[in-house]
């Protein structure tokens, strides 16, 4: 390699010193690989490299209140010139960086903090020797753009026409430090669309020794029994649909049974393993003023007590919280995410997700230190803090004091240790903000005909 091949890979290594320091987690193979997910990510002489269009798109989720321009200038993400310059990049620029790019990298990337750092996680802090994981869904709304209404759809509204085409996601989580280990997505309507369709390659996910935690929406009872039988020691955790009949077959406890489920057509494989009913464990209770009914494929009372099996389920609402997190407070409650074609809505969002995870990293690594779980760390006190320390070493810091500038971020982090939660706390659902009495927006004008066009159905 010439001297000038070298100095050009210094720049590049040195380029996003802020933000690459804040992902000192990330191994660089890691990295390497995620690049090479996509042929046309190569090293190229450019000012926006890959690396630097990769940190970017995490930029443009940690900093949702500055324009894209803005985030590549306070992350310093422009490579020098030959004279040392750092020249502004144009929109169009920085747009044709990003689809050169494409949304495997970033996507590679994220499935490998999650395999890495979710596992992981999970297997610090167990509950009776099983990894604690739950699964859920949401939705991100997006701008509401041709390209994106096509690919994603309009949600249905009692109003009339949704505002904004929408993404429904759903995401596996290390529930007790809040690490996203993987997530599907697609658009919000459509066959195959809803959230039990996409959440089922995220069932393999889950490893030996775990207990999953999830929703009763995601009643799949292929799923359900295909997960108990495959691999050693998967278990799941459920509400009961009110629907639901079964069978009692042996009685456990005042409100603890074991039962069986007949299996309909429908949830019948060609297997001769699910022509017989399916076991399960129902556990009956009082919580909130009303009946509950948990399933769950714990059988042994003694290996896995009523009581502790009720604590736990209310451990699924982590995945809840993670959700507020990361609309509420990474992604500020913006009313839509930025892209305005599919691709790049693909590439943003999985940037969110990758992005949410680097911040649970440094939280993690401060609640080892603690000798706590990393939920009870603070997450708005530890984003506050990586946005300042973001800010700081790209533009007062050089590059030799980084780690010392590390060192101070990880010890901010340690305050972020918050009080013991009231568990006893109950609040009723009530609708805090009242809805406009002025009728829906009907849609876009038609300025060819000079008339509105029809809601979208």
């Amino acid at each position: 390699m010439n001297l000038e091949a070298d100095l050009r890979h210094l720049t590049d290594e040195i380029g996003a010193h802020g933000v690459s320091a804040l992902m000192d987690g990330l191994e660089p193979e890691w990295i390497d690989a995620a690049l090479c997910a996509k042929s046309g990510a190569k090293v190229r002489n450019r000012k926006l490299p890959a690396k630097s269009v990769l940190w970017l798109v995490v930029g443009m989720a940690l900093f949702r209140d500055y324009a894209v321009s803005s985030v590549v200038q306070h992350l310093d993400l422009v490579i020098p010139d030959d004279q040392g310059r750092r020249r502004g990049v144009v929109g169009a620029a920085i747009s044709a960086a990003r689809k050169r790019l494409g949304v495997a990298p970033v996507e590679e990337l994220f499935l490998t903090t999650g395999m890495h750092w979710g596992h992981e996680a999970a297997a610090e802090t167990p509950w009776r020797g099983l990894s604690v994981y739950a699964m859920d869904g949401t939705s991100l709304s997006v701008p509401d753009t041709d390209d994106n209404r096509e690919a994603f759809g309009l949600p249905a509204s009692s109003r009339g026409q949704a505002g904004y085409p929408k993404v429904r996601l759903v995401a596996l989580m290390a529930a007790r430090s809040h690490v996203l280990v993987d997530a599907a997505f697609g658009p919000f309507n459509g066959v195959g669309n809803g959230e039990t369709s996409l959440a089922k390659p995220l069932w393999d996910g889950v490893p030996d020794h775990s207990l999953l935690l999830i929703d009763r929406n995601f009643t799949d009872y292929n799923c359900l029994h295909r997960f108990r039988e495959t691999g050693e020691q998967r278990h799941w955790l459920m509400r009961m649909k009110a629907n639901l009949a079964c069978e009692v077959v042996e009685p456990l406890d005042e409100g603890d049974f074991l039962a069986d489920i007949a299996l309909g057509r429908a949830s019948r494989s060609q297997g001769d393993n699910l022509l017989a009913p399916m076991r399960i464990r129902v556990i009956e209770y009082e919580f909130d003023g009303g009946p509950q009914r948990l399933m769950t494929s714990l059988l042994d009372p003694e290996q896995w007590p009523a009581d502790e099996i009720i604590a736990m389920y209310h451990e699924r609402w982590e995945i809840e919280i993670a959700y507020d997190e990361l609309k509420t407070h990474m992604l500020q409650r913006k009313e839509a995410l930025r892209s305005k074609t599919a691709d790049g809505v693909r590439q943003e969002v999985c940037g969110i997700l990758l992005a949410y995870n680097l911040v649970r990293y440094r939280m993690m690594l401060a609640a080892r230190k603690l000798d706590v779980e990393p939920r009870q760390m603070s997450f708005v006190f530890s984003l506050r803090q990586i946005h300042a320390f973001l800010i700081a070493t790209a533009w007062l810091s050089s590059p030799g004091t980084i780690p010392k500038h590390l060192e101070r971020l990880d010890e901010a982090l340690e305050s972020a240790l918050l009080p013991p939660r009231r568990t006893h706390r109950r609040y009723k659902r009530w609708v805090k903000v009242k809805m406009s009495n002025y009728k829906r927006n009907p849609g876009r004008v038609d300025n060819t005909s000079k008339s509105r066009k029809k809601p979208l159905k």
